[in-house]
């Protein structure tokens, strides 16, 4: 508890701290004007007709005085005032209860959110399905709507790779165009095709080389031909199904009539989906969690890894990896810093790695830090190729999105032997596994399956954190037991690599495969 003796020194600090944040946010209403505005401009561009009239409804009844929900979303002062009572609360909270706990190690080891670990089958599904094609003298078709970077693009460029590697004969289709990760491909040696949404040149290629089965990837048209030429499509769910509009959850129910079978990245993706798509029932599903290539140890020192970064050697680092935007929502893990700092003697420091996506929310986090004075706590890195060296230098990643399908970031971290701090979306519960490789919070908004895009996007923009002070007392705890987390290190990364191979990821889609294409030729059987 020597860390937190002093906690109660920086009181008159922090409260100082958090007058002078609400000063600053009431007599800057010009600055908040100009940022509803570009907000607005922002959410025009990415929702449906009927929401943008929502919006122009919701603009002209303010001018009437009937305040609607925030209907830009971003950067409203009356929430940034909310939310920094609730920070002080959380603050004041904690700081009591600091002297009767003593953030011993079995805290957060007792989780009951914790998915079932996958299915390792014996067989040889990879050697069947491969029989299969043989005798069929066909190929697996992997189609996209573009593949150009990206997580989804990963899993498909690994998937492809892994297939050809294993001697299964396997062609990409983009129904728009490629990209990037096309490029990799082809220069593998793979056959990528681009058919930039021409209908007639899909379904004439299609006719002439026809594939066994069609394993798609949100590639969002095509389906209704796949279907003609009776041709079994695999989907794979890559998200958790809460960003889509109204018309495009139409669309989702539309092609759900086309599927032969689903793929879900985790159990909350599967859970999300068949709540949005019903008529899509529980067995049409089969959860493969995506897998992580294991990484050669770093040829510096931990401590050679934090000079090439400018990392002081003594700090406690929290790293947040992946793109700038609402989705991640490092605006609620700064807000978590900025009490934390205030709880302890300690060097702490956050790391935001990741390109920038958002550049309105990007300056939304630059401003908050400049406003709570954590330009010296806080590095914003920008996209890093080095990002493995990364999580071999800091002592805990920090995933507390909003929504998410499989982290790769959270997977990668889990192969260095990174513990992590993860909300529970995407495969937030598969990869803590019960508390063995970290610490599951509360989702930052604990009904988001019931949100509307529009809502979402609000309450993302905002920063909306229900789950703040469950992040603030785990960082607290991954603080204090810095020590028993670097020798479990060794665990996490041996879990990673019995678990998330990708040699048992390959087996698992290839059992899905083989068994919808037996499925439909035993259909097609007079």
């Amino acid at each position: 508890m020597n860390e937190y003796i002093n906690a109660r020194a920086y009181e008159n600090h922090y409260i100082a701290h958090k007058k002078k944040q609400c000063d600053q946010i009431l007599n800057c209403p010009e600055l908040s004007l100009a940022l509803q505005k570009e907000g607005l401009r922002h959410k025009w561009k990415r929702v449906s007709s009927n929401e943008k009239v929502k919006l122009v409804l919701k603009k002209a009844a303010g001018h009437f005085g009937v305040q609607k929900s925030l209907f830009t979303g971003d950067y409203m002062p009356e929430e940034d005032i909310r939310q920094c009572f609730q920070d002080m609360e959380i603050y004041y909270n904690i700081l009591g209860s600091l002297s009767q706990s003593d953030f011993n190690s079995q805290s957060y080891e007792t989780g009951n959110n914790s998915a079932p670990l996958p299915k390792l089958y014996h067989k040889d599904c990879i050697g069947s399905l491969k029989k299969l094609l043989t005798g069929q003298r066909s190929y697996i078709a992997l189609m996209v709507k573009t593949l150009d970077s990206g997580g989804l693009e990963q899993v498909v460029k690994l998937l492809t790779s892994q297939l050809r590697s294993n001697n299964i004969a396997v062609t990409v289709f983009c129904t728009e165009h490629g990209g990037r990760t096309a490029v990799e491909l082809r220069n593998e040696g793979t056959e990528v095709i681009e058919f930039h949404g021409n209908k007639f040149l899909f379904r004439s290629y299609v006719k002439e080389n026809r594939p066994l089965l069609a394993n798609t990837h949100f590639a969002s048209d095509f389906y209704d031909i796949l279907a003609q030429y009776r041709i079994p499509i695999v989907e794979v769910i890559h998200n958790m199904y809460v960003f889509l509009t109204a018309k495009q959850l139409e669309a989702e129910k539309e092609k759900a009539n086309y599927i032969t079978h689903y793929i879900a990245v985790s159990e909350t993706a599967k859970e999300i989906f068949c709540r949005k798509i019903p008529q899509v029932s529980g067995d049409r599903v089969t959860v493969i969690g995506n897998s992580g290539a294991k990484q050669e140890h770093p040829s510096l020192e931990r401590k050679e890894i934090r000079e090439v970064f400018g990392i002081p050697k003594d700090a406690f680092i929290y790293l947040a990896a992946g793109s700038i935007d609402a989705r991640k929502n490092q605006l609620g893990i700064l807000r978590a810093l900025d009490i934390v700092r205030y709880l302890t003697d300690q060097k702490v420091l956050l790391v935001l790695a990741g390109e920038e996506t958002d550049s309105a929310y990007c300056e939304k986090l630059h401003r908050f830090t400049e406003s709570c004075c954590l330009q010296e706590s806080v590095i914003f890195l920008g996209y890093s190729n080095r990002l493995f060296e990364l999580m071999e230098a800091s002592d805990v990643l920090i995933l507390d999105s909003y929504y998410e399908g499989w982290s790769m970031a959270a997977t990668e971290a889990l192969f260095c032997g990174l513990p992590l701090i993860h909300s529970d979306c995407g495969s937030g519960r598969e990869l803590t596994a019960g508390g063995a490789n970290g610490i599951l919070i509360d989702n930052p908004i604990r009904n988001i399956s019931s949100l509307t895009s529009v809502e979402l996007y609000d309450a993302m923009h905002m920063g909306v954190n229900e789950n703040m002070a469950q992040l603030v007392w785990a960082m607290l705890y991954f603080l204090n037991n810095r020590e028993l987390w670097r020798e479990r290190r060794n665990k996490i990364r041996e879990y990673a690599g019995n678990q998330l191979s990708v040699s048992g990821m390959l087996q698992q889609y290839a059992k899905v495969f083989d068994e919808c294409c037996r499925k439909d030729m035993t259909t097609k059987k007079p």
